[in-house]
């Protein structure tokens, strides 16, 4: 069986929708094998347990999210039209499901990273390689807007990823939730350095 099988592509998307709804602690392998519609033998095919799984499911959100901001930076080099506002089209707004998901799956990950020294290398990975794409987009925006790079580069991924991060809390927020229109704020002021 290829690597690429339709399988495996069903048994990622199975797992990742069942660590959305149960979180990595609650996921078990025969509900992503129901939902795969896969025996159990396959999975471990693939993945070699439950530990291989997570990590794989990692991996492919990951890469899709660095791949999407690789390709934002990609048309903003090519298109000197290409907005600041475009560029904060990377960021999942706060009320967005895309930005509910994938805050809880990050925290699920490095919550599952604590006791899986593999998953926690594939997360500095993971971290190292979003870093340095976000560095991409804070010069490449900066560059777009005429503005001096005179700024901390890493200082400013950093401020981002962050914000992106303390979203996780917000969610659970009864008030004081900060609006889309907030965020975009506050992730521009990142960019101009304000």
């Amino acid at each position: 069986m290829s690597d690429d099988s339709p399988a495996k592509t069903r048994i990622l998307t199975a797992a990742y929708e069942e660590i959305a709804l149960h979180g990595v602690m609650g996921f078990r392998l025969v509900d992503v094998a129901n939902r795969s519609h896969c025996a159990m033998s396959i999975i471990y095919r693939h993945f070699h347990g439950r530990d291989g799984l997570i990590a794989a499911v990692f991996d492919m959100v990951i890469s899709a999210n660095v791949k999407r901001i690789q390709t934002v930076v990609g048309n903003m080099r090519s298109n000197q039209e290409f907005s600041i506002e475009d560029a904060l089209l990377l960021i999942y707004r706060p009320s967005s499901p895309e930005g509910r998901t994938f805050r809880w799956f990050r925290i699920q990950a490095l919550a599952a990273s604590v006791s899986d020294p593999n998953l926690r290398a594939l997360m500095v990975q993971a971290t190292t390689a979003i870093h340095r794409e976000l560095k991409e987009v804070v010069i490449t925006v900066r560059a777009n807007l005429g503005l001096k790079p005179d700024i901390d580069v890493d200082a400013a991924a950093q401020l981002w990823s962050t914000l992106g991060l303390m979203l996780i809390t917000d969610d659970h927020l009864a008030e004081g939730k900060l609006s889309d229109e907030r965020f975009i704020n506050q992730m521009l002021r990142v960019i101009m350095n304000d």
